[in-house]
């Protein structure tokens, strides 16, 4: 039977007392006696997932507390928590007993985790607190310090110390050998430093990296692109950089996030670079690079830091290059590759400063070819006489590249699977290899290309390497190709020219071409300045081609033969027609947005007529020859309209209107085909999650789950909705109701509406958004806090409460039936209108703002909106009788009632 071990930890009390020079007092860091803090940690295993408990029986603090942070040392780990992991309880002042407060935080990894108390009413402390953290894991054996800070109006902070113990089910994990370069070496300096692994022993996917230095170190001022990462992953040859994520960056430590990143498993060489950190004082030193995730790899390394004056690996040659564009202005802040050639020859890594500068150490002096290298910019290569410091000025060249869009297909002539690294050769010429991921149509596109001739093949390590097929690259086009395993490309290019009835090229015009084969299609393609036009990637073999045009009636229909490579010489003809003019509009009336592709269809026409929506909201269609037509109008948000009768006369224009009319045959039948649950961790879904009956537990999107669909569910949701994290969904729609809570927490997301029957609670907190609208026939309370946001609140019943604090923003409210209280502090704000049948009470307080009016027929208690937060006007049909409980003012010009 296991038994769980408390430890009970001590304070280690540190006074530190600061006295100013100046006449203004500078602030004092509050700290907690010995005897009024306990820190418990359930398990004292290392690794293990275990709560651990801070309890202060008071802190002498001094007004709102607004964030809370823990700082463990490195090796503990955050990773895999989230805001329903951290409780916190605060003894408030006025009250007796402690109360349970909300957290957020935008991430939880690495040893450090901040949770921000900010929008919550009165966080001021006067009695007990706690602060729990469940599953927190454990650092390596031995004894330890962390460190926990109240701030706000105040900072107060504890530091204490803990003993963990060695794991009895676990080995230790060998710590990783790594060399550990400074350049330059030189106290105080803002160096580069580089961790260089030959090899790390590390199991699974790596989800993050911390760095610790000794505190005189210093990351301020950068950020995620003064970090590049290189691994050596699983099944490849060469390190791949790996783009890195850290909230903030100062102080000694650093974590860079990973998660998400495929393929993260350590099989070779990695490294690790940090350019611009601060040196420590000259001395010698240790810092620590642990990587975490699947398993946990710590190394330890010494280093030596130079006193300013002292030789180091520093050099006196120094080249100061100044760097301009194509267009001559600077490259500021930008990332370069030098190469050096002469007496010694050199590769180095160097970054812009924000005039365009970059110093670079020579190994010696003497001439040479200096070639500067920037991936978006360009190059450039001149010759420098070097000595001492050296200035000059760098102009470089952009070449005129073109791309080449390669589709990769099996011996069956089926795409390659998503996800397939492949690898790109194409002789001398064509330079160093090109790797890349193929997409989910089986292509990959490579850029940057110089102008030429290629023979190209692609490698693959489950298929090795196809014959090679001969692409010619254009600059600034893309280059359609097939490379197969098969005998011969399964797809082909169709190519023609287009000319007017007069003969001449139909330059640089829009047309639609239409082709029958050995398979259909329709595509929208441009001509260039001699009437050319191409449509990729059709099935090989012969076509039958007719394309149309604005201003004139479509072409004959013309052979082409694809795969032999053949031209199609189109002609149009000239229009004998009449044209249709009108308007296409939205379920809400308006016209559908500028540069909208429509395409109108009937049975009398020869081929769909695809144009697009001008700036008016309006479209043309020419070249109709006279009848009557059933016209249907497509596009590919909306679908189809309603068919519309239309009669065409020659040589004149009928007018029409197509409107598309609210649908809601996106509600499932309810088929009694309940579930358990649903739950998604980082999950990514390409299509709408349908239910077609009841879920009996939960729905949960949580850490960095992507759902580009909808969630619809026919009957009742018998727990709660959650989305958290970095998570997000087009809609969610639950025909029934939902016994428990909607909540939206950290960044989670939902980008259209939400619809419900009914719900107890729908909180949106932190930086959560419903973009859409809340629809719902009955609701307890709706709490928007902090950054949170809804674009509208539309309650078709009654509602308990709803309640907007901190920064939160709502477009507008409506609540059909009788609220208990609608309430807005702090500095929440309503764009719109705030309308409500009956109301017990109506508060605004603090910094809100109500842009629009506050409607309602009848408020039964309490009317307290001063004038001042409502730019619109206060419009209450009845308020509160005489003697009625009544406070604030509407006395503004407009009011049908005034309260006081």
């Amino acid at each position: 039977m296991k038994v769980d071990r408390h430890v009970t930890l001590s304070l280690i009390v540190v006074s530190i007392l600061v006295v100013g020079a100046l006449a203004v007092s500078p602030a004092v860091l509050g700290l907690v006696a010995a005897d009024d803090v306990s820190l418990t940690v359930e398990d004292d295993e290392a690794g293990a997932a275990t709560s651990h408990t801070w309890t202060f029986d008071d802190v002498d603090y001094e007004g709102e507390v607004e964030t809370i942070t823990v700082d463990y040392p490195v090796g503990t780990s955050f990773n895999g928590l989230d805001n329903d992991d951290v409780s916190v309880a605060i003894t408030r002042d006025g009250e007796s007993e402690p109360t349970d407060i909300s957290v957020n935080a935008n991430t939880y990894s690495g040893s450090q985790a901040t949770f921000d108390l900010s929008g919550i009413y009165n966080t001021d402390i006067d009695g007990p607190v706690t602060v729990a953290v469940d599953g927190l894991e454990n650092p390596s054996a031995g004894d330890h310090e962390a460190t926990l800070t109240f701030e706000g109006d105040d900072t107060v902070t504890t530091n204490t110390v803990f003993t963990v113990t060695e794991s009895e089910n676990t080995e230790p994990t060998e710590p990783a050998e790594a060399d550990l370069t400074l350049d330059p070496e030189l106290e105080g300096a803002a160096s580069t430093h580089t961790w260089a692994f030959d090899d790390v022993d590390y199991d699974g996917e790596v989800d993050s990296i911390t760095v610790d230095y000794p505190d005189s170190t210093s990351f301020d001022g950068l950020d995620d692109d003064d970090v590049s990462v290189a691994i050596t992953r699983d099944g490849e040859r060469e390190p791949t950089e790996i783009d890195v994520n850290s909230d903030t960056y100062g102080g000694s430590q650093a974590t860079f996030d990973l998660s998400g990143i495929y393929n993260t498993d350590i099989d070779g060489t990695v490294s690790i670079a940090i350019d611009g950190i601060e040196n420590p004082p000259a001395g010698d030193h240790e810092a620590t690079l642990t990587f975490e995730g699947d398993d946990t790899v710590t190394t330890e390394t010494a280093f030596t830091v130079a006193a300013d004056g002292e030789d180091g690996d520093n050099t006196d040659e120094t080249l100061v290059a100044e760097i301009v564009d194509t267009d001559g202005d600077v490259l500021e802040n930008t990332d370069i590759v030098v190469e050096l050639e002469g007496p010694s020859e050199d590769v180095t890594f160097v970054t812009t400063d924000a005039g365009g500068v970059a110093e670079i150490d020579v190994p010696e002096a003497g001439t040479y070819d200096v070639t500067i290298t920037s991936q978006e910019a360009g190059t450039v290569t001149d010759t420098v006489d070097v000595s001492g410091t050296t200035e000059s000025l760098f102009a470089l060249e952009s070449p005129e590249t073109g791309a080449i869009d390669a589709l990769i297909t099996d011996m069956d002539g089926d795409t390659l699977p998503e996800g397939t690294w492949v690898t790109l050769s194409g002789g001398d010429d064509f330079g160093a290899d090109r790797t890349g991921l193929l997409e989910v149509d089986g292509t990959v596109l490579l850029e940057g290309i110089e102008p030429g001739t290629y023979d190209l093949s692609a490698t693959t390590s489950a298929s090795g390497e196809t014959d090679t097929t001969t692409v010619t690259v254009s600059a600034n086009e893309t280059t359609a190709t097939e490379l197969t395993y098969g005998d011969a490309p399964t797809s082909a290019t169709l190519e023609g020219t287009v000319s007017t009835p007069d003969g001449d090229a139909l330059a640089d015009e829009t047309a639609v071409v239409e082709y029958d084969g050995p398979e259909s299609g329709v595509s929208i393609v441009d001509t260039d300045a001699d009437g050319n036009f191409a449509v990729h990637r059709v099935a090989a073999g012969t076509y039958e081609v007719t394309v149309t045009a604005a201003a004139y009636d479509s072409s004959d229909p013309v052979l082409v033969d694809a795969e032999a490579g053949d031209t199609a010489e189109v002609a149009l003809n000239d229009p004998e027609s009449g044209s249709i003019a009108g308007t296409v509009t939205d379920a809400d009336g308006e016209p559908l947005p500028d540069g909208t592709w429509v395409s109108f269809s009937a049975d009398g026409f020869e081929t769909d007529k695809t144009v697009q929506i001008d700036d008016n909201g309006q479209f043309l269609l020419e070249g109709i020859e006279p009848g009557s037509y059933e016209v249907t109008a497509e596009t590919l948000a909306f679908g189809e309209t309603d068919a519309v009768t239309v009669d065409v006369t020659a040589d004149e224009t009928a007018g029409v209107a197509f409107t598309y009319a609210q649908d809601d045959a996106d509600v499932p039948e309810d088929r009694g085909e309940d579930v358990t649950e649903l739950r998604f961790q980082s999950d990514t879904v390409d299509e709408d999650v349908v239910i077609h009956g009841d879920v009996e537990g939960d729905v949960v999107l949580a850490g960095n789950t992507q759902i580009d669909g909808e969630i619809l569910i026919a009957g009742d949701v018998e727990g709660d909705v959650v989305v958290r994290g970095a998570s997000s969904v087009d809609r969610i729609l639950v025909a029934g109701d939902v016994d428990g809570d909607i909540r939206l927490l950290g960044s989670g997301t939902v980008a259209g509406n939400v619809t419900v029957g009914s719900a107890e609670t729908v909180a949106v907190r932190g930086n959560a958004a419903l973009e859409g609208t809340l629809t719902s026939d009955d609701i307890g309370t709706v709490e928007v806090v902090g950054s949170g946001s809804v674009g509208e609140i539309a309650i078709d019943g009654p509602a308990s409460n709803i309640e907007l604090t901190g920064g939160s923003t709502v477009g507008s409210v409506t609540v059909a039936g009788d609220i208990d209280t609608f309430e807005a502090r702090g500095g929440a704000t309503v764009d719109g209108s705030v309308t409500l049948e009956t109301a017990e009470t109506i508060r605004l307080s603090g910094g809100i703002t109500v842009f629009g009016d506050i409607i309602a027929d009848e408020i039964t208690e309490t009317l307290d909106a001063p004038s001042r937060l409502v730019d619109g006007e206060i419009l209450i049909e009845e308020s509160p009788g005489d003697g009625a409980p009544s406070h604030g003012s509407a006395n503004r010009a407009g009011v049908m009632v005034t309260a006081f």
